[in-house]
């Protein structure tokens, strides 16, 4: 039942029990368990188990999570090459130098996840080892905008985007900051429809440097 569950098809599970039959180990095992340990038991093996546990689901997650951004970014490469096919020979010089900077920006994405994150990433347990870089929030938001901004305009969305000024570096890696902005403002642009709009702003909160982006597709209000 739990791995039937959506939500908790991914919880990792160790069986402890008194069933020592190889046979029961092996229906346990298949029905989806992680592991199976039988009693008696040695805590000290089991808290061992555990960590090896989570440290395969953690690479799982990394792995994951490098995929799915690399996917974003081939599919934002594509929709610039779409817009060239269409183009053809009618293009404007501008906007074709423009819709080329965007696949290489994209393409350079991708180079900083597979060497940035995977640089952070701890082999044995695949938890990011994030450590502040001092990134500019305004540089990698605007640059992030930009990005989309063609692909929006093909889908008459319009991008707003506005920015405090002297606002001071903030304590994050870059190539962390900028995947996550990607993540929000590349969902708002796919899930927002034709004549929409997504607005973007970076200014000071307090002590901190608030990112916000609002829209009015469909999902979250």
């Amino acid at each position: 039942r739990i791995r039937a569950d959506s939500q908790t098809a991914m919880t990792p599970i160790i069986m402890l029990t008194a069933k020592t039959e190889e046979s029961d180990q092996i229906v346990g095992l298949e029905l989806g368990a992680d592991d199976y340990i039988t009693k008696p038991f040695s805590p000290k093996e089991l808290v061992i188990r555990l960590e090896k546990l989570l440290e395969k689901r953690r690479r799982e997650d990394l792995n994951g999570m490098i995929i799915h951004e690399l996917r974003n970014r081939i599919s934002a490469m594509g929709a610039y090459s779409q817009l060239l096919e269409k183009s053809g020979d009618e293009i404007h010089e501008e906007d074709r130098e423009r819709y080329l900077n965007s696949i290489s920006g994209h393409a350079a994405f991708s180079n900083d996840i597979i060497t940035g994150v995977l640089s952070l990433a701890d082999p044995a347990t695949g938890e990011l080892a994030v450590t502040g870089a001092g990134s500019d929030a305004v540089a990698a938001a605007l640059e992030v905008v930009e990005s989309f901004k063609d692909i929006a305009s093909g889908k008459d969305i319009a991008v707003n985007f506005s920015a405090e000024s002297g606002l001071p570096a903030v304590d994050a890696h870059p190539a962390v900051l900028k995947q996550i902005m990607l993540n929000l403002v590349g969902n708002a642009v796919k899930y927002t429809g034709k004549g929409g709009r997504v607005d973007v702003s970076v200014k000071a909160d307090g002590k901190m440097v608030l990112f916000k982006l609002a829209d009015n597709g469909s999902g979250i209000p």
